[in-house]
């Protein structure tokens, strides 16, 4: 099928980078009973985003993949009468070169082989999963407070729910970027634990402390593009900026 490239605003997260190259990605489903017929992918490259599938046969797959290096692709299976579950997707990061993918039992339990970023990229995952686990507990009964229309209780999962959020940005991605500023997937942690309201001077310093080769890559200076934009448009500067329009009196 066609690749289909799709523009990305600003606002958007960024994926890491440190050079542009070709990656294959090599895949076998092992053990998973329902029908594959096809498989769904998409990845950024730059500012743009590529949407695609590929056949699956034997139980195999093939996808090519020219963008930004280390490079996180999202894929996912529909299957006849099964559609849109937890199982059914994932995410990955490959490097250039081949990448051995295997997905066993279910889709959503990959590995990659030869990839040092997905390594990394699972490493960060297992820290995520307890909070997310946790965030799962704590909203299972918010549609029935919904429905009910009990907004005390709402509140009450909404603020734990927040609560939780920080402390798994601290705890996990904070605290892996201060660990691993050399690490791949380093930009990509930073990207989480910023969100997508910067807070410049929580965030500066820590991507100031990335090696040089995360901070010079492509992904690296759009990152601090975003990040001078969120400090020229922070509170203090704007009311800098209006003050210079205000006339002296004499």
């Amino acid at each position: 099928m066609k690749k289909i490239l799709l523009s990305l605003s600003l606002s958007l997260p960024f994926v890491l980078s440190a050079q542009t190259g070709t990656a294959t990605i090599n895949g076998t489903l092992k053990n998973i009973k329902e029908e594959v017929p096809f498989l769904f992918y998409s990845y950024r490259n730059g500012d743009d985003v590529v949407r695609d599938s590929v056949p699956v046969k034997n139980a195999m797959y093939t996808i090519s993949a020219e963008a930004e290096m280390p490079l996180m692709v999202n894929l996912s299976i529909v299957s006849p009468g099964k559609r849109g579950t937890s199982n059914s997707a994932a995410s990955i990061f490959v490097e250039k070169g081949v990448n051995t993918t295997v997905s066993i039992d279910s889709f959503s339990n990959i590995s990659v082989k030869e990839s040092k970023a997905n390594a990394e990229y699972t490493r960060l995952k297992s820290g995520v999963k307890p909070f997310q686990v946790q965030m799962r507990e704590l909203t299972a009964d918010y549609p029935k407070y919904r429905e009910a229309q009990d907004t005390a209780a709402m509140r009450k999962i909404e603020e734990g729910y927040d609560a939780l959020q920080s402390k798994m940005n601290e705890e996990v991605y904070g605290a892996y970027v201060k660990a691993n500023p050399s690490s791949p997937v380093a930009l990509y942690a930073l990207g989480q634990y910023a969100g997508y309201d910067i807070d410049p001077a929580k965030i500066e310093p820590l991507f100031n402390s990335l090696s040089a080769a995360n901070r010079n890559a492509a992904a690296g200076q759009r990152f601090a593009k975003k990040l001078a934009i969120a400090k020229a448009t922070a509170i203090g500067a704007v009311a800098r900026s209006f003050r210079r329009l205000i006339p002296r009196a004499k």
